[in-house]
């Protein structure tokens, strides 16, 4: 438009955008170009008194025209009828704009204007005409362009793109953002004077946030305080209730706050655009005002029909300020709230139970739904609560429903033998009513698979079978178990069947959240132990959202420590490390601990990672392994522990560390050792232990011959028969499987002992090529060690990689991203958010920061968006 003014053509231009979103600089740097085209540049404000034509007057308010300005005051001052003073003004004003754009083109700009007054509106509206058939050029800035003269050109400003917006940041700060600043950067969605307002120090943003939006008219600011109050989005008719408006009302009072683009719609509901104005205008309320006002909002949400957790959110912060009318809801609405919100329910709850005395009729409701929240939360205390609150019930149901929940509640501490003596106790109770009875008995078969005690698991599970019960809790719990014996026995296939049905029994109890989350998380690990990756990862992310859903940290571990599982199978070792260091941050199950350190030495000490797989391994020393299900969640331990041994070149005591597994005893609570016995093959053999080897290759056989319909069984009996017998054919028959691309790391060490047999029979280039292609794996797995011990079994045959082999990763472009780094690359160029990228994949946001940080600097560029066009280029033909 500069451009064209210079040219002879005018026109007009309005730049529009939120407050603080950066019109001002533009029309700045707008105004400097044309002055460095040679226009004649007039600019004013819309903000002043609203007098008749105050804001154009302020335009033309420069040295060359003080005489006729003067004259244009004392016209006004002599007054005389509005419509003509605008028309002589407008006259006089367009004469002035002729006579000055004839020797150079003119520019008239007028910040602000949509709070200018009407008459220096009316006047602008009419040089929009003449603007267009001559040089001048209007430019005005608006936050509400309502009512304003039509431009020929509109431009809006949106929020900054994350990556810009860190930019300008840093920029302005002189230096790369603290991490808790960068943190902090979402809640400005992208508008640039509340980033800058970030850099202002903590402790007062709030109040110079506020001081921003005392431009908004007082009805209008009181509003969005209180739609603040209630949460991230709300509805307008819940917002109507609180502020006690009609519709009608509320629409006039949030009509400017829409305008200005501070509120937003969010579906059929309404948000606040920006979080940090958010936080600003709940902290400018006193804090006496701010809890009472959370109080009336909890009633004015509960008169509306809002769900219950959105009225559990106003209810949090009171503290002991827990009236008879908060003490009532909770009574009445404690089931929907275990459901959907148990961390917040218990806190609660706890403050309500210590403020009812013992007479009070709503402290045993109460104390049930504290008891209640407590196990779903899988707290320590849950235990002790459940317990005396079925010690003194006296409604037999109610007294059932407490064991029950009391005997999960000791299953998840892994209690297990006072998990089966409870369980006794309650089956014995007499009286108790259908469909209790049952129900007590799938948990009793339960806590026996627990405790390790098969036999009897099953005879329970048979006789419900054969009893036949309808009782949809009663069918999930027989399957439940059913599915766990199954496992045990390597019939995955039956055990997929058990799940499914376990499922469908449970789609009559919606409430059942929790044994449907462990059933769809076992089903993923199921598909996982059959190499079904994909399928698996569509299971586990199901698991992950019903575990996020609650809200339960131990549940989301649960379903975190399944995928890390998943990717270490998969081959994906980044992302099972990091998945593994987002379940730190978690509530842990008993087993995690066990999992999450066992996993991380095993990739580590692969990884020739020493100190770190070490650091994992010693936070385990002195943990007792009981038998039962702590025992196959040690799986990872043993092996990191017997590659540790090997690490240090001991092939004895990295045996002995595997060695226990063959003894029934022990198997019986295993359900994947037929991976490991091809590594105790060669290392009997390696040991001159040929007793065991053998034993080992008829073990294996003997698994596989069982026809469980798990492939993997028999590629590993043929492993062990190729790695007795120095046998390149059978060797080939459990490669052809892994080649299939299931367990990469499988697929290496096959191929390393099927080089090491042919070595043996003479055929050095063969024993040579698929030396390299196990290299080659592992260089993708990162498993450094690995290489080193295909080396260390080839070099004494005379084999020797040749150059594919001996390839390093660069260390910059598209070429130097992990396997990780390339799916979160992928998904930042399909315009993915980092927290979208965190939930797909398994990772915590912080994390996924990371990666993005490490992938703008490998290739060397400042944004996603140019992620996204380097993303295109490797995709090119």
């Amino acid at each position: 438009m500069v451009r064209g003014v210079t040219a002879g053509r005018g026109g007009s231009v309005r730049i529009e955008g939120e407050p603080g979103g950066g019109k001002t600089w533009l029309l700045d740097w707008a105004l400097d170009r044309a002055r460095e085209a040679g226009c004649r540049v007039w600019a004013g404000s819309g903000v002043g008194d609203g007098q008749p034509l105050e804001a154009l007057l302020d335009c033309v308010s420069v040295s060359a025209l003080t005489d006729r300005r003067a004259d244009i005051v004392d016209r006004l001052r002599t007054g005389g009828p509005a419509a003509e003073l605008v028309a002589a003004v407008a006259q006089d004003l367009r004469e002035m704009c002729v006579r000055h754009s004839a020797d150079a083109p003119l520019v008239l700009a007028l910040d602000d204007a949509h709070r200018a007054d009407a008459a220096s509106l009316a006047v602008w509206r009419r040089l929009g005409t003449l603007a267009r058939t001559s040089q001048l050029l209007l430019i005005t800035t608006a936050g509400d362009p309502r009512g304003l003269p039509d431009a020929d050109h509109v431009v809006r400003l949106n929020g900054l793109e994350p990556d810009t917006a860190r930019q300008l940041l840093a920029d302005v700060h002189g230096k790369p953002l603290p991490p808790e600043l960068a943190a902090r950067l979402p809640d400005a969605a992208g508008n640039p004077a509340l980033l800058t307002e970030l850099l202002g120090g903590e402790a007062e943003v709030a109040a110079r946030v506020t001081r921003r939006l005392r431009f908004l008219r007082p009805e209008t600011f009181d509003a969005l305080r209180l739609a603040a109050l209630l949460g991230e989005d709300f509805a307008a008719a819940e917002l109507a209730a609180l502020a006690g408006h009609s519709a009608g009302q509320l629409l006039a009072v949030l009509d400017e706050a829409l305008a200005y683009r501070l509120i937003e719609e969010s579906g059929e509901r309404l948000r606040l655009r920006h979080p940090l104005v958010r936080e600003a205008l709940t902290a400018s309320l006193p804090l006496s005002l701010r809890r009472t006002l959370h109080r009336q909002a909890a009633e004015a949400l509960d008169r509306t029909g809002a769900p219950a957790e959105r009225v559990l959110d106003q209810l949090h912060d009171l503290h002991d300020e827990l009236d008879d009318w908060t003490l009532d809801w909770l009574a009445r609405h404690g089931e929907p709230l275990l459901e959907r919100a148990p961390a917040q329910a218990f806190e609660l709850i706890q403050r309500a139970v210590e403020r009812t005395g013992p007479d009070d009729r709503r402290r045993q409701i109460l104390e049930e739904k504290l008891g209640a929240a407590a196990y779903l939360l899988r707290r320590p205390e849950s235990v002790g609560l459940v317990r005396r609150l079925s010690d003194v019930a006296t409604d037999l149901e109610r007294k059932a429903s407490l064991l029950l929940m009391l005997i999960e509640a000791l299953l998840t501490r892994t209690e297990f033998t006072e998990a089966v003596e409870t369980a006794q106790r309650a089956r014995a109770h007499a009286g108790l009513p259908a469909p209790w009875p049952p129900r007590l008995d799938g948990v009793y078969a339960l806590a026996l698979w627990c405790a390790g005690d098969h036999a009897q698991a099953a005879g329970v599970v048979r006789a419900l079978d054969a009893a036949g019960h309808d009782d949809p809790l009663t069918r999930a719990y027989t399957r439940h178990v059913a599915h766990l014996l199954a496992i045990r026995r390597h019939s995955h296939e039956e055990a997929l069947d058990h799940i499914d049905r376990g499922l469908a029994a449970l789609e009559a109890l919606p409430q059942e959240r929790d044994l449907r989350f462990r059933l769809i998380a076992n089903k993923a690990v199921v598909l996982g132990k059959l190499d079904r990756i994909e399928p698996a990862r569509a299971s586990i992310t199901e698991a992950l959202e019903l575990a996020r859903a609650t809200g339960n940290a131990r549940r989301i571990a649960v379903a975190a420590g399944a995928a890390a599982s998943l990717h270490y199978w998969a081959g994906r070792w980044d992302d099972a490390l990091a998945v593994l260091d987002l379940i730190g941050d978690l509530a842990p199950d008993p087993s995690t601990p066990v999992q999450r350190h066992g996993l991380a030495a095993l990739i580590l000490g692969h990884r020739d990672r020493h100190d770190d797989a070490e650091r994992h391994l010693s936070a385990l020393d002195g943990l007792h392994i009981a038998a039962g299900i702590l025992r196959n969640h040690s799986t990872y331990v043993v092996l990191a522990r017997a590659l540790r041994a090997e690490r240090r070149g001991d092939p004895a005591a990295a045996l002995a560390e595997l060695l226990p597994t063959l003894a029934p005893e022990y198997a019986k609570d295993l359900d994947q050792r037929f991976h490991w016995f091809p590594d105790i093959v060669r290392l009997a053999l390696d040991t001159g232990d040929t007793d065991t080897a053998r034993r080992t290759v008829d073990l294996a056989a003997a698994e596989a011959a069982q026809g469980s319909g798990h492939p993997g069984l028999g590629a590993a009996a043929l492993r062990c028969r190729g790695l007795f017998a120095q046998d390149p054919g059978t060797l080939r028959e459990a490669l052809a499987y892994y080649e299939t691309g299931a367990r990469p790391e499988y697929l290496g060490r096959t191929l390393v002992d099927l080089a090491v047999a042919e070595a043996w029979h003479g055929d050095l280039e063969a024993a040579r090529d698929h030396l390299n292609q196990a290299v080659d794996v592992y260089t993708t797995l990162g498993a450094d060690w690995d290489v080193d011990r295909a080396d260390a079994r080839l070099r004494p045959l005379g084999v020797r990689r040749g150059r594919r082999g001996t390839h390093r990763k660069a260390a910059t472009g598209w070429e130097a991203l992990t396997p990780t780094e390339l799916k979160v690359a992928r998904r930042v160029a399909e315009g993915r958010s980092n927290p979208q990228i965190a939930a797909e994949l398994f990772l915590s946001p912080r994390t996924v920061q990371t990666h993005v940080s490490h992938i703008l600097g490998k290739l060397g560029v400042r944004s996603r968006t140019e992620v996204a066009r380097e993303a295109a280029r490797q995709q090119a033909p």
